[in-house]
């Protein structure tokens, strides 16, 4: 299946999902394509006050993206070969590719939802052409932090 960019729609807003026994997680309606079988990379990223990992998601035309601005960063000698290729390794190694069913679905793969503690409750939070999953009392510590650097962070942009 050829998934063009259109065909996932923004990540915005900040959900509170349930993932069942079988580690389903159901796709926010206002994030999801029409249709099943869509895909979408999720990524463990280690970040959270303590390093905790949370998964990212990225959609197809992100994942090329991605591979495009490791290879620019290592053309342009920004990153090494070693950083590349740990890059590399992160994204399409460690990370697993998932489908949607048709109720809009997605199952984590079990090896990620262990390194990102996912257990039942966790949120989903949209970042634009990407999204978070992330154990829900890791998320609300992660606002915390959030919260100190928006200010700063605003100022600078000059919003």
């Amino acid at each position: 299946m050829n998934i063009q960019k259109t065909d996932w729609k923004r990540f915005s807003g900040d959900f509170d999902l349930l993932m069942d026994e079988k580690r389903r997680v159901q796709v926010p309606s206002s994030w999801r394509p029409d249709g099943a079988g869509h895909e979408v990379l999720l990524v463990p990223v280690p970040q959270g006050p303590n390093d905790e990992i949370y998964l990212l998601g990225l959609p197809p035309f992100e994942q090329e993206k991605v591979e495009e601005q490791i290879d620019r960063r290592l053309d342009s000698k920004e990153i090494s070969n070693k950083q590349a290729n740990s890059l590399r390794r992160l994204f399409f190694s460690k990370g697993q590719t998932v489908r949607l069913d048709t109720a809009g679905r997605m199952c984590i793969p079990e090896k990620l939802a262990d390194a990102a503690g996912l257990k039942r409750d966790i949120a989903a939070v949209g970042i634009g052409r990407r999204f978070e999953i992330w154990d829900k009392d890791l998320r609300n510590l992660q606002e915390t932090v959030d919260g100190e650097l928006e200010i700063d962070a605003i100022s600078d942009f000059r919003l």
